[in-house]
């Protein structure tokens, strides 16, 4: 017997299972069938052409398999599908214009597959599209100006392609727009002056392409972003200071590009930020103290700057901090031992800097760190023994200093160290040879 022959079923689930094999060519005979959910096996092959039988389709779900092969043409016959999802799979070959006959479609998802070609133009049709995943295939040439025409598109990924042109500036036009990620593709020129209007903006990210120029200071106009991501672009000039104004601002990532200026005493007033990422720039003067309102900062990266004077003594207030990286600058001073209160701390990188003194004892407190780098300042002293306590380290990183004395023998302790570089000091005495705990 066949699955086909159950000719009544309207809706079948077989989600989140371990099925193996094809996808049943008979399952094109339940003209019936309005929900077809079959993700999350382990299914090959092909997708039939007998599902193109199926117009009585709202919602087709075959994502997380291991489906190969194109998408069929004849899909465009399924003019009542609602949502479709075929994400995660290993499908190939190009999108076929005919999808764009689907005028009832709202949610489309073809991610993480293997699929080439130019993004269709026959897409800018959908009268109804919320949501439109294309990211993680192998999609170039430009965003099509057809797209102009959306007026319901909220959530777009287009990240990781070879995608090439221009910011498309009609996307500031789009009312409900709450996600747009161009992330990681080819993309080059300036970013539209009046991206403020994306009013319904919470989500932006631009990372990994080759946009010059500003940052918009509309931008700091959207009432709710809450994510900004331009990481790794040619971006020059200063940040627009309104944006330390924004309290819903959760992340601000533009690390790696060519932005200048100080950060101002009103960074502040963005007490509800988690992520700060200003890491690879031509940021100078000093750190503000008033960094530390922040309180509930995640991960700080401010590393490879011109940052000069101390490490504000307010940063010790941010105790639920787990990455902190204010590596190669220019900074000065000692290492405080209150680095030690902050016990959630899993990464702390102070390298490349004019740092002077001990190491204080008190780094052992920070119990979760994996990563302490140290290295390239102008530290002197022994090393604390106290830094075993760290059990779960995996990098130790204090070479390029004026350590002195001994290696302490506990160090051959910690079951999880995989990298040690003391190099470049003045130590003395043996090799410690004692036996890993």
């Amino acid at each position: 017997s066949e699955i086909g022959q159950l000719s009544l079923t309207y809706a079948m689930d077989l989600s989140q299972n371990q099925l193996t094999g094809t996808l049943d060519a008979s399952l094109g005979r339940l003209s019936f069938l309005q929900t077809l959910d079959v993700s999350t096996n382990e299914l090959e092959g092909t997708i039939p052409v007998s599902f193109c039988n199926l117009t009585m389709l709202s919602t087709l779900e075959i994502y997380f398999n291991a489906l190969t092969g194109s998408i069929p043409a004849c899909f465009s016959q399924l003019t009542g599908l609602l949502f479709l999802s075929m994400a995660n799979n290993q499908l190939t070959s190009s999108l076929p214009d005919s999808l764009g006959d689907l005028l009832s479609l709202t949610y489309f998802d073809v991610s993480a597959n293997q699929l080439t070609g130019r993004l269709p133009d026959s897409f800018g049709g959908f009268p109804n599209i919320t949501d439109l995943l294309l990211n993680e295939n192998y999609f170039h040439g430009p965003i099509p100006s057809t797209w102009a025409a959306w007026d319901t598109a909220s959530y777009i990924r287009l990240s990781s392609n070879l995608l090439t042109g221009t910011f498309p500036a009609y996307v500031c036009s789009w009312p409900v727009i709450s996600l747009f990620d161009l992330a990681e593709n080819l993309l080059t020129g300036t970013l539209p002056s009046d991206i403020g209007r994306m009013q319904s903006l919470h989500v932006l990210s631009l990372s990994n392409n080759r946009f010059n120029g500003t940052i918009p200071a509309s931008i700091t106009t959207i009432p709710d972003l809450e994510s900004i991501d331009m990481i790794s672009n040619d971006l020059s000039g200063t940040i627009p200071e309104q944006i330390w104004w924004k309290t819903n601002l959760i992340d601000l990532s533009v690390s790696y590009n060519r932005l200048t200026g100080t950060l101002p005493e009103t960074i502040g007033e963005a007490y509800g930020i988690l992520h700060l990422h200003l890491s690879g720039n031509r940021l100078r003067g000093s750190i503000p103290a008033t960094l530390g309102n922040c309180t509930v900062l995640y991960s700080i990266g401010l590393s490879d700057n011109d940052f000069v004077g101390t490490v504000p003594a307010t940063l010790f207030n941010l105790l639920v901090v787990d990455s902190v990286d204010l590596s190669h600058n220019r900074l000065t001073g000692t290492i405080s031992p209150l680095w030690g209160v902050l016990t959630t701390l899993v990464y702390l990188d102070l390298s490349g800097n004019y740092l002077t003194g001990t190491i204080p004892p008190q780094l052992g407190d920070m119990q979760d760190a994996t990563g302490l780098y140290l290295w390239d300042n102008d530290l002197r002293g022994s090393i604390p023994a106290t830094l075993c306590q760290i059990a779960n380290i995996s990098d130790l990183v204090l070479s390029e200093n004026y350590l002195t004395g001994t290696i302490p023998e506990c160090l051959l302790g910690l079951a999880n160290l995989e990298a040690l570089n003391l190099g470049g000091n003045e130590l003395v005495g043996s090799i410690p040879t004692a036996k890993m705990a």
